[in-house]
């Protein structure tokens, strides 16, 4: 039910499906721009009451405050305008795990959102939530989807084997994710923030994801530090980034490049970022390429074993600098033996303070 108001769904049944208001997972970009707010008014005018999704009840529930939620035998549960809400402890089965439309102050915690038709955990238009200790595995889309909200934390969830993704953040701002295990996404990547700004993405490990294991699309100010990426077919992925900071990384054995910085046809290059104290181990491409970008220095991160045709690092951007220009210090590469080390790629970039050693 896409922008309906006074709608009424009343007395059915559904069985392996249920009830949705906006299909908010996509990965098609030019559907994701058009995305419009889905106006509170419309959710509180409609009349759903009676329904059942697999013979178990469809709570749909408004205007809650101040309220725990801690066992129910609802087959979906659907929260509306509520506000300093607790959902806890809950092991739906059915269709969406749970869903939260405008509500503020929510803790999302210890639930098993597992083996649904569709998302574990599916908000719009919600600030300020913890989603935290939660189980969300095997899921028909991603483990965990926010649209424009903002002011979260996710900590500490496994996001495993989900058909599109294991977290998924939209148009959201100044939000957290963290030491969240996102592995084995069937279709896409491991966590993705999109058109977004200001997420820290730090701590969380990302394996075998059919992807990216962390992706940046779109998005300004964020900050992908400590987290572990393994066995995806690319790492991490950027584009357009502005103003990141990507450090303290592990990246390996990605199938088709480490980190990798681009550009896209609506918002152009890649700019002013930090790629720093980064390993990047047994890629099959480079451990660092940057395909479109100026202004991004590239230094004190460690290049083994990666690429083994030419140089490990691609560079076809302009005014970008692999080292630091302060310390004047720049990466180590375990192929290097002396002079300057050159880097693959039109901008005819070299490192020219190449690293003895490892800085990580």
């Amino acid at each position: 039910m896409d922008y309906s108001r006074n709608s009424s769904v009343i007395n059915n049944s559904f069985f392996n499906d249920g009830l949705a208001f906006e299909n908010l997972f996509t990965s098609n970009p030019i559907i994701l721009n058009k995305l419009e707010e889905f106006p509170l008014d419309y959710y509180l005018s409609m009349k759903i009451e009676s329904n059942f999704v697999n013979e178990k009840p469809l709570g749909f529930y408004s205007n809650l405050t101040d309220q725990t939620i801690t066992s129910t035998e609802d087959g979906q549960l659907i929260f509306v305008n509520c506000f300093n809400l607790t959902v806890s402890g809950l092991t739906p089965t059915e269709f969406y795990g749970a869903s939260f439309y405008y509500c503020n102050y929510l803790k999302i915690i210890e639930n098993n959102f597992s083996s649904l038709t569709r998302s574990g955990i599916l908000q719009a238009n919600s600030d300020y939530t913890l989603i935290a200790n939660n189980t969300l595995n095997f899921n028909g889309e991603t483990g965990i989807s926010q649209y424009n909200c903002d002011n979260s934390v996710i900590y500490n969830n496994t996001c495993s084997s989900n058909y599109w993704g294991g977290i998924f953040v939209i148009h959201s701002t100044n939000s957290t994710i963290k030491q969240n295990t996102c592995d084995d996404s069937g279709n896409y990547d491991g966590i993705t923030a999109y058109q977004s700004s200001n997420i820290t993405i730090i701590k969380n490990t990302c394996k075998n994801n059919r992807e990216a294991g962390i992706v940046g699309w779109d998005s300004e100010y964020l900050i992908i530090a400590n987290n572990t990426v393994i066995n995806n077919r690319f790492g991490i992925s950027c584009g357009p980034a502005y103003f990141f900071t990507i450090s303290f990384n592990k990246v390996e054995l990605s199938k088709q490049g480490g980190i990798i910085v681009h550009t896209s046809s609506i918002k152009g290059s890649s700019q002013n970022s930090t790629l720093q104290y980064n390993i990047l181990a047994n890629n099959t491409f480079y451990g660092i390429s940057i395909l479109a970008g100026i202004y991004i220095v590239i230094h004190h991160n460690s290049f083994t074993f990666n690429n083994l045709i030419s140089s490990q690092g691609f560079d076809s951007g302009s005014g970008n600098y692999w080292y630091d220009v302060d310390l004047l210090e720049g990466n180590f590469w375990n192929d290097w033996s002396s002079g300057n080390y050159s880097i693959d790629g039109s901008a005819g970039a070299e490192d020219i303070y190449p690293l003895s050693s490892s800085p990580v």
